[in-house]
């Protein structure tokens, strides 16, 4: 997901779902909740010389595979395009 797509959905639940500010808040609460919280977890593993690695590896590899995997996922029923005719 784009940045750009990611800054819509506020505006995709407000408007267009019409939910209420307050579930808005409540999830942006959540997200932040849990971010603090893996922020935390991660820096406690990362001051493990020994684990560095592992930690670095864990967060990096699902996040290129799982982009991955959304932009196949976004892209699979579209076809190739034609190029210019001869």
């Amino acid at each position: 997901m784009r940045r750009e797509e990611s800054t819509s959905i506020p505006s995709l639940l407000t408007s267009t779902l019409g939910a209420p500010a307050a579930v808005l808040g409540a999830i942006e609460g959540i997200s932040d909740a849990l971010a603090g919280a893996a922020r935390l977890g991660g820096g406690v593993l990362a001051d493990d010389p020994a684990s560095r690695r592992r930690v670095a590896v864990g967060g990096y590899a699902p996040t290129a595979v799982i982009g991955a995997a959304v932009h196949v996922v976004l892209h699979r029923d579209q076809q190739p395009e034609e190029g210019p005719p001869h």
